[in-house]
């Protein structure tokens, strides 16, 4: 390190050159302990090649907003999980929904403002449109042919019975 200051007890941050295991040209960065310990570069911010920027961490990345005087007092709002799973809405854990938990995104919310926004295409020539893709590929990128009568995507509708929304309209 070129630079560690203590904040507290083994409360740290260091400064210097970053090491990430995918890439050979980081850059700089600023790097957090883990507060139980004071383990060094469980997370940081750093130089992800000539052209971005990195934001890494052991566990789950996590984004407050909407305190009331102070970060402090600002409530999760996004998390991405170590998995690479979005969860929206300050919510953490799966909820099963008709009998499949939710996890690459996961919304969840307390009002009808827990929904999904699709935009608006103002473009006369153009149209909005949801698309559901669907591969026989075994890894994320790859294209495999699909078979005959495999099923290519669904929206489904569930309701709560009180105990859970795994009942499907």
């Amino acid at each position: 390190y070129k630079l560690q200051v203590e904040t507290a007890t083994n409360k740290r941050i260091s400064f210097g050159a970053a090491a990430h295991d995918d890439l050979s040209s980081e850059g700089p960065g600023i790097f957090f302990s883990r507060q139980s310990d004071g383990s060094p570069q469980i997370s940081g911010i750093f130089g992800h090649s000539n052209t971005s920027l990195g934001i890494a961490a052991r566990d789950s990345l996590t984004f407050h907003a909407g305190g009331t005087s102070t970060y402090s007092a600002a409530p999760e709002r996004l998390r991405i999980t170590s998995e690479g799973y979005i969860k929206i809405g300050g919510h953490s854990a799966n909820r099963d929904v008709g009998g499949l938990s939710a996890q690459m995104v996961h919304l969840e919310g307390t009002s009808g403002a827990a929904s999904i926004s699709l935009i608006n295409n103002q473009n006369s020539g153009g149209n909005s449109a949801l698309y559901l893709g669907k591969s026989r590929g075994t890894s994320i990128g790859s294209n495999v042919i699909l078979q005959e009568d495999d099923p290519m995507g669904s929206i489904v509708w569930c309701g709560s019975d009180g105990n859970d929304m795994i009942s499907q309209g």
